[in-house]
């Protein structure tokens, strides 16, 4: 074990230490060590090295199954047998946050601070929403607010919105034969409910008690919110104030208005097995949005309007630049990300997009951290690259261009935004510019916010132009850095290609025989595969390992290999 030790610290030291640290007073044979030569620390009766992260770096490290909150020294050696330290041999040392300081003292004027780092597999945080649990759901024994541990994702959910412990959500109720509610933590720790019949119409304010949860039968009883059961009936807006303790509830009909309508509003029809609303309806060129119609006088008015198919709450009318008759879906299912879209007749149906995952950086600083996914900029690919998918969401992949952030590991991010992937280890180190991961699914302990401690070991090596690929079964993500090169029967040779980060585009000016040519990948290190792209079904479109595309007439051109969109990779020729 001291063996390898030796050799890891002198293998940083050569690679390293030596380049930079040339001296005209240091013999010719010296070598640079690391301050603490040697640092074994006991936790739970059993050894583990602290191992530097490099020999300019102020933090040791060392591997445990679990986090502790104290450790033994059993061996603490110095570089320098005239420097001292604040730990000894035998001494408990206590860890707040997972780091514990060591001072060392090479003289009295000279004194450095170091991190021991304990380090863990965390467990994953519980993203924050509260479950709608009804009183007629029932546990197989007939005990009533079952929240079904084995069928969570059938309970309508309230997400978070703003500050300060606020949710909001709609929620279709059934006909039971119960309808009282709670509003159950996601980490079911705590739940809310009314605990008198406070709702007796369709629009009301109530206060909500907080209950703490202990037991282990996952229900979770309440007395409240109707006096009259039979009116929790239908489609309820809920927005919970846990601060405040109050429940605001309003049922809902939705239907399409404005100048597109002559004003006159136009009923939808709530569609319970796709959870969204629809309306075929002929519209005017003009304008609408989506407006609730009051069930009962009294009942509040909610318009919603928007642009994109994305929606907000009093948002800006939805154009319709052309009169026909078109189909209106409005889709609330998915608090606060509201969606709706619009279809004229006998036109076809945009395909759904692939689906997508987020690269996020880590480099990336939000208000309150780092790994920020900025909501108003998520669709800028410059700063967040997606990998999508063509096979129903069974394998992902896509190009991006890492930029040279300080911190460099980097998180998979589900488009909803409700899970996302990442390592935890720096699995690519040295030159490495290949390899295989295996990454674990997260929740995102605050909204927008993503942290990982993978990829990269040296930050600095994740810049460039990496192919993300993600297997979703095995969670398996492969990164391969490319380098893009021209190779043909219309080339000499192999012909590298420039990268154009503003343009997220390769380009090649180039002197071209009548021949072919493909795209092929120059590896960045021994052993990385070789990728190659050729010509696809039409002109212009590329497929992996296709044919050579044609060049029919010899002479200078420029060559323009796009990646940026998966799936869709493109290419152009201009003499």
């Amino acid at each position: 074990m001291k063996k390898r030790i030796f050799f890891i610290f002198a293998a940083i030291a050569v690679v390293l230490g030596l380049p930079s640290c040339s001296d005209d007073g240091l013999p010719a044979d010296a070598v640079v060590q690391y301050p603490i030569k040697t640092l074994i620390v006991t936790v739970d009766g059993r050894d583990y090295t602290a191992v530097p992260k490099g020999l300019r770096n102020d933090t040791l490290a060392f591997n445990v199954p679990e986090g502790r909150e104290t450790a033994t020294v059993r061996t603490i050696i110095l570089a320098d047998s005239r420097a001292t330290a604040t730990v000894a041999d035998g001494q408990e040392i206590t860890f707040v946050e997972d780091a514990y300081p060591i001072i060392l003292n090479q003289n009295r004027a000279d004194e450095h601070k170091y991190i021991l780092s304990m380090v863990y597999k965390k467990p994953d945080p519980v993203p924050d929403f509260l479950y709608v649990v009804n009183s007629g759901i029932k546990d197989p024994d007939g005990a009533a607010s079952w929240l079904d541990p084995d069928n969570l994702d059938s309970y309508p959910k309230l997400m978070p919105v703003g500050e300060g412990g606020k949710y909001e959500g709609y929620a279709a109720l059934g006909d039971y034969d119960w309808m009282n509610l709670s509003f159950v933590k996601s980490n079911r720790e705590l739940y809310y409910n009314n605990p008198t019949d406070g709702l007796s119409g369709t629009y009301g304010t109530v206060p909500l008690t907080e209950n703490a949860y202990d037991g282990d039968d996952n229900l979770f009883p309440s007395a409240g919110i109707w006096a009259n059961w039979a009116a929790g009936s239908g489609v309820w807006l809920f927005r919970v104030d846990a601060a405040a303790g109050e429940l605001t509830a309003l049922c809902t009909q939705w239907a399409v208005s404005g100048t597109a309508t002559s004003g006159a509003p136009q009923a939808m029809t709530y569609d319970k097995g796709a959870n969204r609303w629809t309306a075929t309806v002929s519209l005017d060129a003009g304008a609408f949005g989506f407006t609730t119609v009051p069930v009962n006088a009294g009942d509040p008015t909610i318009a919603y309007g928007g642009s994109g198919g994305m929606l907000t709450e009093d948002g800006p009318q939805i154009a319709v630049a052309e009169a026909g008759n078109y189909t209106v879906t409005l889709d609330l299912s998915a608090a606060p990300d509201y969606t709706y879209s619009l279809l004229k007749e006998g036109e076809e149906p945009e395909p759904d997009p692939l689906p997508f995952m987020y690269i996020v950086n880590l480099g990336i600083s939000g208000p309150d951290g780092k790994a920020y996914l900025d909501p108003a900029n998520r669709d800028d690919r410059d700063k967040y690259p997606v990998i999508a998918s063509a096979d129903d969401g069974a394998t992902f992949e896509g190009y991006a261009y890492l930029k040279p952030y300080d911190w460099m590991n980097v998180s998979i991010v589900e488009s909803g935004l409700k899970k996302y992937y990442s390592n935890d280890s720096e699995g690519l180190n040295g030159t490495t510019s290949y390899g295989h991961f295996t990454l674990a699914e997260k929740t995102p302990s605050a909204a927008n916010y993503f942290p990982t401690d993978g990829l990269w070991g040296p930050w600095a090596l994740g810049s460039g132009v990496w192919k993300f690929s993600y297997d979703t079964a095995a969670k398996q993500l492969t990164l391969l850095c490319t380098q893009w090169a021209v190779s043909g029967s219309a080339v000499t040779g192999v012909q590298a290609m420039t990268y154009d980060a503003a343009g997220r585009t390769w380009t090649l000016s180039a002197m071209l025989a009548q021949g072919g040519f493909r795209f092929t990948t120059v590896p960045c290190t021994e052993g990385d595969p070789v990728l190659t792209y050729g010509q696809g079904g039409k002109a212009g479109e590329l497929v992996a390992d296709g044919p050579e595309i044609e060049v029919a007439e010899a002479g200078d051109y420029t060559i323009t290999l796009d990646l940026s969109t998966p799936h869709a990779y493109v290419y152009s020729v201009v003499k």
